[in-house]
């Protein structure tokens, strides 16, 4: 009989994974807001900056997340 077993991680996970990779590259990512410079990112489709913005995340930002956010 085999039994099936699930590992469930969520944000916390994620956001001190990229915290531990980011430190070992010498990188600065700032985990507590990930969103502090989402107006730098490009958006994949023109290669323009912008990605946290109305124009391309409109369901983002109706929900307050602004690239000048404190953390």
């Amino acid at each position: 009989m085999s039994k099936n077993y699930y590992i469930l991680l969520g944000n916390g996970f994620t956001i001190d994974l990229i915290d531990f990779f980011a430190k070992k590259k010498e990188i600065e990512i700032n985990v507590k807001n990930l969103f502090s410079n989402g107006e730098l990112v490009p958006w994949p489709g023109n290669d323009k900056p912008g990605f946290l913005s109305y124009r391309y995340c409109p369901n983002l930002w109706t929900l307050g997340a602004r690239p000048n956010m404190s953390d």
